[in-house]
């Protein structure tokens, strides 16, 4: 017996499992071309008419640029941590939060009002639009990738009202976002002024309170000027301290008027000794003694020390010595009875003291907080008047020469796809269901054995080669051997058969109408024919074929 993996004259290529599937894939479409294309086209043209059916949507846009370092700086307008809740006044809203500023109804329920009232005019009978589906299906808000620029699109099957509308939502935008700001800036300027109004009140109350203790306790004389209540708040003197100062100044006069005795008659010590106190320079006294003592020294020079004009000049001197040094000691020992004087008005009890630097502290806390309010309204004020809008609309609302919707293309493209798919899909699964063989490899597969050729019936150039001589081109067989042929081939099939029957053959062969006259000492092939026979069929001959232990030799193909 011939094996059946002898190649003969026809070599089997081998070929992966992905070029097979692909070659049995391509086969599928070709041999159903005609259908698939004929659906598929049928859905294209079906598709193009429906899109000349759809209305046409238009699209308009502009653009507007945020710039979120607009506003007034923080660190400036308040520095007093009481106020820090004012802060969300100088804030400048982040790129976001305009974005959804742009998109609140706030801004938006105009525009759609407008849509909604051309809607009625045009559509009376359909039910009324919804904010939410009209904002989602028709606007579309966005940030151009990481720049501040956002970029707003509104589109419509009514061209005529895109303009409009996109004005609209820009003009309420900008009164929406100016409004905003201006009422922060109220605010913050209604809150300040309620609290300069708040500690004026309570700084003047707090004056009086520490001005009326101090008169209760005598204390006015100390350093508190009655023309002048804000003298209360600018001495850094307090009660303890004007003591501590009198004790000291009456400590340096007792030791001024003890230098001054000590001094004696040391001319040059007294002349500078007198020249410190301002009372002697403004009488011109130590000015008198210098200039008797240069007139001395003048006569000396010209004339003995017993001379009556030098011991008269002498004597003029001591004298003023003696009325200086007086008069100097009685005005030091005035001002120390000016000094004991303060220092006992500054003699008070302890909790009369601690009281009264209480309410000084008290009243000096409330003039700063004061101050400190005045400086914020008016930083508010300055802030107010040089204030800008973070946005600038770099674009006006255009609108699109062509229209965004429909496209044509893509329909058509779309029926085309459902076309090919759907029809690919029915005539996948009516081959499936008709449990015919379709490929080659199936039946190579089942039966084990290789398809030696496939032969067209009317290629008059198969026919002249293979009907002389069949057996010996395509087996190169002995001619003792004795073939025989399974033939699974429908009766209908009527060119197939004449093919077979007007064969000439020059050896012995047989066609089988039986499976029952097998024999293993011959050589089988099977002839068969793709798309007529089923998988059941091929089945039931393997399985005979095994049960009487025989092989094919290989399988011949025959096709239109």
């Amino acid at each position: 017996m011939q094996n059946k993996n002898d190649k003969s004259n026809f070599q089997i290529n081998e070929v992966s499992s992905g070029e097979l599937d692909l070659k049995i894939f391509f086969r599928f479409f070709f041999r159903n071309k005609k259908f698939i294309g004929l659906i598929s086209f049928i859905f294209f043209i079906g598709a193009c008419l429906y899109s000349f059916s759809l209305k046409k949507v238009w699209q308009g846009n502009f653009e507007i640029v945020i710039d979120t370092k607009k506003g007034f700086a923080e660190g400036k307008l308040l520095d007093n941590p009481i106020f820090t809740n004012i802060s969300q006044f100088s804030r400048t809203n982040d790129l976001r939060t305009e974005i959804g500023i742009l998109g609140s109804p706030s801004v938006l329920l105009p525009a759609f009002e407008l849509v909604s009232e051309e809607y009625k005019k045009v559509n009376p009978k359909k039910p009324d639009l919804i904010f939410s589906e009209w904002k989602k299906e028709y606007l579309d808000i966005n940030r151009q990738g990481k720049t501040n620029i956002v970029s707003i699109k509104y589109k419509d099957t009514n061209k005529n009202i895109i303009i409009p509308v996109l004005e609209k939502i820009s003009k309420d935008y900008q009164l929406y976002s100016g409004k905003t700001r201006r009422r922060n800036f109220e605010l913050a300027e209604m809150y300040l002024k309620e609290q300069v109004q708040k500690y004026k009140e309570k700084s003047s109350k707090s004056i009086k309170l520490a001005q009326n203790f101090a008169l209760n306790q005598d204390l006015s004389n100390v350093f508190i000027d009655n023309d002048n209540p804000k003298s209360l708040l600018e001495s850094n003197l307090g009660i303890e301290q004007v003591r501590i100062k009198s004790a000291n100044q009456i400590r340096k006069l007792d030791l001024q008027i003890k230098k001054i005795i000590e001094i004696g008659d040391d001319f040059e010590q007294l002349l500078y000794f007198f020249s410190t106190i301002p009372v002697l320079v403004e009488e011109k006294l130590p000015l008198e003694l210098k200039e008797l003592e240069d007139k001395i020294i003048n006569l000396k020079s010209k004339y003995t020390d017993n001379d009556r004009l030098v011991i008269r000049s002498t004597k003029e001197r001591d004298i003023l010595i003696q009325k200086t040094k007086k008069r100097a000691i009685g005005l030091l020992k005035a001002r120390r009875i000016i000094e004991e004087t303060n220092m006992k008005a500054a003699s008070r009890p302890k909790d009369i003291i601690l009281k009264y630097k209480e309410l000084i502290r008290e009243a000096a806390r409330d003039e700063r907080t004061l101050i400190n309010v005045e400086n914020q309204l008016t930083t508010i004020n300055l802030e107010k008047a040089r204030y800008t809008d973070p946005w600038n609309l770099i674009t006006n609302p255009t609108l699109k020469k062509w229209a965004i919707a429909p496209s044509k293309k893509r329909i058509g493209l779309i029926g085309l796809i459902l076309g090919f798919s759907l029809s690919s899909a029915y005539t996948f699964i009516k081959e499936k269901k008709s449990n015919l063989i379709y490929n080659k490899e199936d039946l190579e597969r089942i039966l084990d054995a290789n398809v030696l050729e496939s032969i067209k019936i009317n290629d008059s150039e198969i026919e002249n080669t293979y009907k002389k001589n069949l057996l010996k081109v395509l087996f190169k067989v002995d001619s003792k051997s004795s073939i025989n042929f399974i033939s699974l081939l429908d009766k209908k099939q009527s060119e197939i058969n004449k093919f077979i029957d007007s064969i000439e053959i020059d050896n012995k062969y047989s066609i089988l109408e039986s499976l029952n006259k097998l024999d293993q000492n011959n050589i089988f092939y099977l002839l068969t024919s793709l798309e007529f026979i089923s998988f059941n069929d091929i089945k039931l001959l393997n399985n005979k074929l095994k049960a009487e232990n025989v092989e094919l030799s290989g399988i011949i193909l025959f096709h239109y």
